[in-house]
């Protein structure tokens, strides 16, 4: 598996979803809701990650049910990444998110993050400027920002990544073949 192929799977399942449920709306309609649901799902990771929490003495600790909590972290990580996914697929920036082997091993080199809270803020600055600024290399930039996070900061391999997405797309399908 790879990126070609999870982005695929994603712009089919999106397909899939808006032809069964008959959903209609203008294009724009249709990104806008895109981009809340990526605002939306790097809010749950944040709210599973729990960095920002000072006032918590066990944080980190929150979970799905069934699941550790780096397993939730990673399945809130992909929720996200699907999103990414979906935003460029409508509009035609897949190739932005394209990641050589080298390019992703470099990722994973770089330093742990000093503030999360700058990462976050960052990554929805840059989603936000993509949109309504049309800034290409804002949304390329959250990307690989995105991808740093998850290896470096959040300790996710992207062999789990790419597992975990797959797993999630085949359960996103059964949930809609079961009436969601």
């Amino acid at each position: 598996m790879n990126l070609t192929d999870m982005i695929q799977m994603e712009r089919k399942f999106d397909r899939d979803v808006i032809q069964d449920k008959k959903i209609r709306w203008s294009p724009e309609e249709r990104l806008f809701n895109a981009y809340v649901s990526l605002d939306v799902e790097l809010s749950e990771l944040a709210n599973t990650v729990e960095w920002f929490k000072v006032w918590k003495d066990n944080r980190g600790q929150k979970t799905e049910a069934g699941k550790t909590h780096e397993e939730t972290v990673l399945s809130e990580y992909v929720d996200a990444m699907s999103f990414f996914f979906n935003i460029a697929n409508q509009n035609k920036w897949t190739y932005l998110l394209l990641i050589s082997d080298d390019e992703m091993a470099d990722f994973a080199k770089k330093p742990m993050t000093i503030s999360l809270n700058k990462v976050f803020l960052s990554l929805k600055l840059m989603i936000s400027k993509s949109l309504f600024s049309h800034k290409l290399e804002d949304f390329k930039h959250a990307w690989h920002l995105f991808i740093k996070f998850g290896l470096v900061d959040l300790k996710l391999s992207w062999d789990d990544i790419e597992e975990e997405f797959v797993k999630k797309n085949i359960e996103n399908v059964e949930r809609q073949e079961n009436n969601y």
